[in-house]
């Protein structure tokens, strides 16, 4: 069974701060612990997905040290999803913006409503990406692409982002988390922080992983049933 995260903080557009990543994170590794076959990002109503960065409780920070140091904490949580040994989906209904795409970015797997729509807005702040959001866009579009959204700050329609592999699926308009519940079902908990260390190294272990596998009780098991 998956384990489900709501941003539920509709009074700034679910704005992103410090306390929620880190509760993010800390569901998330409970989540590895009781063994759940996915982990899933949503909102809890249908306008907002995210609107990235919570800027009004940066600007209420004493100095840019603490300010930065804020930023780098939420950055490492990110970027380290990668690593988890869960697969973490986004199930997408409504505005993604600036870091609420990076936040997407930073998952396994994507899945958005009919009606949500992205947006790069940090442009408009004089901002760049700043929480891997540049390096995973460019992992699923092209060059051209990621130029485009990056400096125009538009908005892309989910139709859009998924022809262009922002998203990997699109599903009716508030289906997208019995979409990603589904899409988690009957997934070996065991494995899948193997198979997301191989993927991340382009495949390079791959005798390795076999060879530790061929000889593991669970696959000596598997293959007795076929005897």
């Amino acid at each position: 069974m998956s384990s489900i995260f709501y941003l539920d903080r509709p009074e700034v557009a679910n704005a992103l701060d410090l306390q929620t990543t880190v509760k993010l994170q800390k569901e998330m590794d409970q989540a590895i612990k009781n063994k759940s076959s996915g982990f899933i990002i949503t909102s809890k109503f249908q306008k907002n997905f995210c609107s990235g960065g919570d800027l009004k409780a940066f600007l209420k920070m004493k100095s840019k040290r603490d300010g930065m140091e804020t930023h780098r904490k939420i950055r490492k949580i990110l970027t380290g999803f990668r690593k988890k040994p869960i697969v973490i989906v986004c199930a997408i209904e409504g505005d993604a913006v600036g870091g609420g795409c990076e936040l997407a970015l930073a998952c396994d797997y994507v899945i958005a409503g009919s009606s949500a729509r992205f947006a790069f807005r940090q442009v408009h702040q004089n901002l760049s990406p700043g929480w891997g959001g540049t390096k995973n866009l460019l992992r699923r579009v092209e060059r051209a692409q990621a130029l485009d959204w990056l400096t125009s700050g538009r908005w892309i329609s989910a139709q859009e982002a998924l022809n262009r592999g922002l998203v990997d699926q699109i599903t009716s308009s508030g289906k997208a988390l019995s979409l990603s519940e589904n899409f988690l079902q009957n997934r070996d908990s065991n494995l899948i922080g193997l198979f997301k260390d191989l993927i991340s190294k382009e495949g390079r272990d791959e005798e390795k992983v076999f060879e530790k596998l061929w000889w593991s009780p669970p696959h000596r098991r598997a293959m007795g049933k076929l005897t």
